[in-house]
């Protein structure tokens, strides 16, 4: 479940083409898509509630740090915030201090604008996402797919919806459904509410990745590593409300440790997640600093970056990379 939590953390467009992908494939079948309101995903769903209370409290007794960095020592200014893909409505109204430096701020930069080309993303996701000649039962364990099934049942998504799935495909729709049953939808995502602020306002927007090659990239893993992961959020899959709830109260009060941890959670334990890692994270951050890298050095201007906030931290993220080739970067 972590590592699939992780993606949260990296990837902008993924999760509202992924639930349209799985609700397309739905009618396509003639199945019903409808949210589970069974005692257990109830008292699920009221713990994380009760954890995410916890945590506003604890909001106001922490310092006023935020999960956003000031970059100084170029022509230029540049806010990095960390971003969440999905979010309940209490996430808002967000820190002034991120208000702030967003209002300041004559460009946004996403990875990805979500809001363009959605057509274009939902059908590369059919393409690279969907299996023509087999289903899911063909790839999987018989008792790995026979939890799939009990856990997709659960959150309203029949089997018929997810059984031509690759398995990437299959497990990330399985998180998202299960997220939107606890509340937490991308329609509250903090990029989407500032690339929507963005275009109201007409404010220049830059883009640093596109969906197409973050969609490639999903897609590249071997089918061994990826029924590994469906392997695993199946084992944490009641943890999810917890975690989720977790993940969003550090992330308030600007706590780095626990993000950071989730990075590197499975790779001691299974060394095929390094080049999982160095793939989705340590590649695409020192691709990430270097763009950053010519903003700060172009003309003066000032930009609000948004990138996942999975990109921002650790040894290999883009803050500490961008330390080394001489900015002070300040968390705010």
């Amino acid at each position: 479940m972590r590592k699939l939590l992780l993606l949260l953390l990296i990837f902008g467009f993924l999760i509202s083409c992924n639930t349209k992908a799985s609700t397309k494939d739905s009618k396509d079948s003639s199945a019903t898509l409808s949210v589970s309101k069974d005692n257990t995903s109830s008292l699920i769903k009221e713990k994380s509630e009760k954890i995410a209370k916890k945590s506003d409290k604890k909001v106001n007794k922490k310092s006023e740090k935020t999960f956003m960095w000031k970059v100084e020592g170029g022509k230029s200014v540049v806010y990095l915030l960390g971003s969440i893909h999905a979010a309940k409505p209490s996430l808002y109204p967000l820190n002034e201090k991120i208000t702030k430096a967003y209002e300041e701020s004559k460009n946004l930069v996403v990875e990805v604008d979500i809001e363009e080309n959605k057509f274009a993303v939902q059908m590369k996701v059919m393409q690279l996402g969907m299996y023509n000649n087999k289903t899911l039962k063909d790839v999987l364990p018989k008792d790995v797919y026979s939890n799939l099934t009990k856990r997709a049942q659960e959150i309203g998504l029949t089997i018929l919806a997810i059984s031509k799935m690759k398995p990437w495909l299959a497990s990330l729709s399985l998180v998202m459904f299960k997220m939107k049953e606890l509340g937490y939808d991308p329609e509250h995502g903090i990029d989407l509410f500032f690339l929507k602020k963005a275009k109201k306002e007409k404010k220049n927007i830059i883009e640093l990745e596109t969906a197409i090659f973050q969609l490639e990239m999903l897609s590249s893993f071997s089918e061994k590593l990826n029924i590994l992961n469906i392997k695993l959020m199946l084992e944490d899959w009641d943890k999810m409300g917890a975690e989720l709830a977790k993940m969003f109260a550090q992330w308030k009060i600007g706590e780095t440790q626990a993000m950071s941890d989730l990075t590197t959670k499975y790779v001691k334990k299974y060394p095929e997640f390094k080049g999982y890692n160095k793939k989705l994270l340590t590649d695409r951050n020192i691709d990430m600093t270097k763009k950053v890298d010519g903003m700060l050095k172009g003309k003066k201007t000032s930009y609000f970056v948004i990138v996942g906030g999975g990109h921002l931290i650790g040894k290999s993220g883009i803050i500490e990379l961008l330390r080394k080739k001489g900015y002070k970067v300040v968390q705010q």
